[in-house]
């Protein structure tokens, strides 16, 4: 896991976007000049699954005293997802960063953000200005600490706490509504942020989003992104074949390179 991020470039208030309405890994332009209509801004949400490379597995006494509340989410629902967060391009620090609350962290920002194995990804296409109604948004919540009580009830009895604390799909939702991507006006069964679920945002962004255009994305854009950077450093060597002489696909070789490089 990445340490937090510094107090000042993603914890402050802004009146342009980091991403520039450029993709990620296009090049930097010399000058930035100005943003129209034309230039299509992308944040993403990233789902993760209950079976993942991220986190250790739950564990009794551990992560739980009575019931591994992951695993039963994902029961509850009949779906893989227990966490989401969204995720945003800076395209001068060539990086990706996340806002994100859980049970051990309050909301917070995190850069250099890498994702293993289990992560599904929705990329939406936004203006400069919903992009950083979002972002600000988030950028305001630093802080509230979990909404461990809402979390519990959100499928039977949701609890608002008026913005106080989030758990992390109702922070992705409250941002989305910020930015005037999320119309709770016309999502039937949910009245507010405080009772979306993992599953309710997924099929909401896939299938009834109406304000942007949203696609799921076949791969994990973020470990793309963080593979290419690498080659592209000078002087990077990758073997594309592991010590006892097997075949490595990619983003092995490229993870089994820097972890030589940092020895």
């Amino acid at each position: 896991m990445t340490a937090c991020v510094s107090q000042t470039r993603y914890t402050q208030v802004r009146s342009r976007c980091f991403c520039m309405g450029r993709e990620p890994l296009a090049p930097v332009p010399s000058s930035r000049g100005p943003i129209d209509g034309s230039h299509t801004h992308r944040v993403w949400v990233a789902f993760l699954r209950l079976e993942n490379d991220e986190y250790e597995g739950e564990a009794s006494l551990r992560t739980y005293c009575c019931l591994p509340m992951n695993w039963l989410t994902t029961w509850l629902t009949q779906r893989p997802w227990i966490h989401c967060q969204l995720v945003f391009w800076d395209c001068e620090a060539r990086q990706y960063y996340t806002f994100s609350v859980d049970s051990a962290r309050p909301v917070h920002v995190f850069d250099r953000k890498s994702f293993a194995r289990g992560w599904d990804f929705l990329e939406l296409q936004v203006t400069e200005q919903c992009e950083l109604r979002i972002y600000n948004f988030l950028v305001r919540q630093l802080g509230k600490t979990m909404n461990s009580s809402g979390q519990l009830t959100a499928l039977f009895c949701p609890l608002d706490s008026g913005g106080e604390r989030w758990f992390c799909s109702e922070l992705v939702a409250a941002a989305l509504y910020a930015g005037g991507v999320v119309d709770f006006g016309s999502w039937e069964g949910v009245d507010g942020p405080y009772s979306v679920v993992m599953h309710h945002l997924y099929d909401y962004l896939r299938h009834e989003c109406r304000t942007c255009a949203v696609r799921a994305l076949p791969g994990n854009p973020v470990a793309v992104a963080n593979v290419l950077t690498f080659l592209e450093r000078p002087g990077v060597r990758v073997s594309l074949c592991g010590e006892d002489g097997e075949v490595l696909g990619l983003g092995e070789a490229v993870s089994n390179s820097k972890g030589k490089g940092k020895r």
